[in-house]
């Protein structure tokens, strides 16, 4: 990197230059790019569904699983929150309560709620979450990572019902 700098010395207009290596940093920004890229092709392409809201509770992230469940394409869901989109109205108590001091331990804990789709389908998704403090400010980011256990769950209630016991 060179800069440049008119100046003046004993009345004779000279140019000042002055020259700075940057080859590490070059490097350690086309290291953070690539990593980067890498995460964003993993988050892309994982089969969970996987969500970053900011401290308001707005989506920040929504990748192409939610997507693919909700029916909402993630231009759609940005900056509005999960309660507003998916959560049948009974359950937003329950989960603006889970997630009102996002330190607390039952917000990491493994959680169940159902999530309504575009076309009104209600899918039951069991979630991960972990805090993300911002470096900047401190403030709490959540990052939620779900699989969607509907099926999983009928399967569980209906094995009861048609089971058969036999005692010999």
């Amino acid at each position: 990197e060179i800069r440049t700098y008119p100046v003046k010395i004993k009345g004779q207009a000279l140019v000042l230059g002055i020259a700075r290596d940057i080859t590490a940093r070059k490097l350690a920004e086309e290291a953070l790019r690539e990593s980067q890229r890498t995460l964003e092709a993993v988050v892309e392409t994982a089969p969970t569904l996987i969500v970053l809201t900011d401290p308001q509770g707005r989506i920040l992230l929504f990748n192409r699983a939610c997507e693919e469940l909700t029916g909402y394409k993630r231009e759609e869901v940005v900056g509005k929150t999960i309660a507003e989109l998916f959560l049948p109205p009974e359950w937003i108590p329950i989960v603006q309560k889970r997630f009102a001091d996002p330190y607390a331990p039952e917000v990491r804990a493994p959680h169940e709620n159902p999530w309504i789709t575009k076309s009104g389908e209600e899918r039951l998704i069991e979630w991960r979450c972990t805090v993300l403090p911002s470096p900047l400010d401190g403030r709490a980011y959540v990052l939620g990572t779900g699989l969607d256990i509907t099926e999983r769950k009928r399967v569980e209630e209906a094995l009861p019902k048609s089971a058969i016991c036999c005692v010999h």
